[in-house]
């Protein structure tokens, strides 16, 4: 049997192969540090095959450490998506807020002709802090810019439920009440606005607005149903309701099919009150249209009001000349100097819905009468046209009648009193006991008026006639009843 041949490794023939080290000169390799069983044999046959598992092994290994990188990637990628977002999507919100406190939800426009406030005060954020320019408007993503009008309106709407969220917890499960208000906005729709009224806490009465809705109609039912969909969805319970604020509209105040009657067939504590202030209002007009002498005078007093506010270069000559009067004036010691005393008013529109217009109106011709006088007599004698200095004749002539005089300073002193109350009525934390105690004390000096007042309103008559020269009648003549003859006169004579 032939000897078997001793097999050298591959090791053993590197080693025999690499050259010695010159410090530390190694032997050269022996056939007896070769044995049998540490030496694989270079027969293939005699080759020990690897298994299956271990050839994939290292593949997936490697596989998965792949996947983990590009999973660690993704993520890093993700986190810096989302940091860049969140810094456009916070800077926006600050804008939106902002812009909400200003000027409401007018603010919010982009059309074709100019950017908007909204989008100019994002670019003005933009300019001054590099970190918010680089994630806003042109550097943001192209999907997550959050500029549109539709991302505006629905993180305008996230702040309306936390608002109304925070209402609801104030109320908790408390008794309220409910004002209301319907209008037309400027597109012709129906809208309804909604305020709730309750005790806090604290025990402070609170007046929140909560909601405003579009409505197909103004019928009772209809406003009831919309009322009774919005205070379910915030779990508010319609039997804890009592009380209704609401105008004097049929619809609403009808003892048979109104609103009010149709929550008291369910909550008989929901007791209507009609809107105090807006009564007087409504008095005030009323009034002012029944007495023919009183409709005419609002009526010249609106087309005088009309006629200096329709150009610019009218409204502005009126505050000049207001403003050389006011310094005439202080040089002749007939005004006092002080903080925010002696400033230019402008003429104020009276309008029916809209609280102490009419008195305003009033006060700010009073103010201004010698200023528009003169004004008026200037345009009479040097018009551009003869349509200018005709119109301004016709008020020129109205103003300076005693007639116009007299019932000017006369609504002054009777709506001075009624402004009082009616300024106090408006107050939020105004209650039934005071308000009562103000139309007592504003009744009461309505009635001394007429009883004692006579005397003080015609002498400062008199002398606001004579300020302004204007002529003054003779009052022992006898009084004429329009234009007819002095046969035609009925007896007028009081004591």
């Amino acid at each position: 049997m032939a000897p078997k041949k001793k097999v050298v490794t591959d090791h053993n023939k590197r080693q025999v192969k690499a050259k010695p080290s010159k410090s530390n000169p190694q032997p050269s390799a022996t056939p007896s540090s070769t044995t049998k069983e540490a030496a694989p044999s270079t027969n293939p046959s005699n080759k020990v095959p690897k298994t299956s598992e271990d050839v994939p092994s290292t593949s997936n290994s490697q596989r998965v450490t792949k996947l983990r990188k590009y999973v660690v990637d993704a993520d890093s990628q993700v986190e810096h998506v989302k940091l860049t977002n969140y810094g456009n999507l916070s800077n926006v919100v600050d804008v939106i807020r902002r812009k909400l406190r200003e000027d409401g939800v007018k603010a919010f426009t982009n059309t074709c002709f100019e950017r908007g406030n909204f989008i100019e005060v994002i670019s003005l954020m933009a300019r001054y802090n590099i970190d918010i320019n680089n994630v806003v408007l042109d550097n943001a993503p192209g999907n997550a810019k959050y500029i549109a009008s539709s991302i505006q309106k629905k993180i305008l709407h996230i702040y309306a439920n936390k608002v109304r969220k925070l209402i609801r917890q104030e109320i908790e499960n408390n008794k309220y009440c409910i004002l209301l208000d319907e209008s037309v906005d400027e597109a012709n729709k129906k809208q309804m606005a909604i305020i709730l009224r309750y005790v806090d806490c604290h025990e402070f009465i609170r007046e929140r607005f909560f909601d405003v809705v579009n409505i197909p109609d103004i019928r009772a039912l209809t406003l009831k149903n919309e009322i009774t969909t919005i205070l379910g969805c915030h779990d508010l319970l319609v039997e804890n309701l009592h009380g209704q604020g609401y105008n004097g509209a049929s619809n609403i105040r009808g003892a048979w099919n109104g609103l009010q009657v149709l929550f008291l067939q369910n909550c008989p504590y929901a007791y209507y009150v009609h809107y105090f202030a807006h009564r007087l209002q409504l008095a005030l007009n009323g009034t002012a249209k029944e007495v023919k002498y009183v409709w005419l005078f609002f009526s010249i007093l609106n087309e005088i009001v009309n006629y200096m506010s329709a150009s610019a270069k009218r409204h502005s000559e009126l505050v000049l000349r207001r403003k050389y009067e006011i310094q005439e004036l202080l040089m002749n010691g007939e005004f006092e100097t002080g903080t925010r005393a002696n400033q230019t008013c402008n003429l104020q529109r009276s309008g029916t819905t809209r609280w102490s217009s009419h008195y305003n109106s009033v006060k700010s011709l009073t103010e201004l009468f010698g200023t528009i006088k003169s004004f008026l007599s200037k345009i009479d004698e040097n018009g551009p046209t003869q349509q200018f200095r005709s119109e301004a004749y016709k008020y020129f002539v109205a103003i300076t009648s005693f007639e116009f005089v007299f019932i000017l300073l006369l609504m002054k002193k009777v709506m001075g009193i009624t402004d009082f109350i009616c300024q106090a009525l408006q107050r939020k934390n105004q209650d039934i006991v005071n308000a009562l105690n103000y139309v007592s004390q504003s009744k009461y000096q309505l009635q001394t008026l007429r009883d004692d007042g006579w005397d003080e309103l015609f002498e400062e008559i008199i002398s606001f006639c004579e300020q302004y020269d204007i002529e003054i009648p003779y009052m022992s003549a006898p009084y004429k009843h329009s234009l007819g003859r002095s046969c035609q006169q009925r007896d007028s004579i009081t004591i």
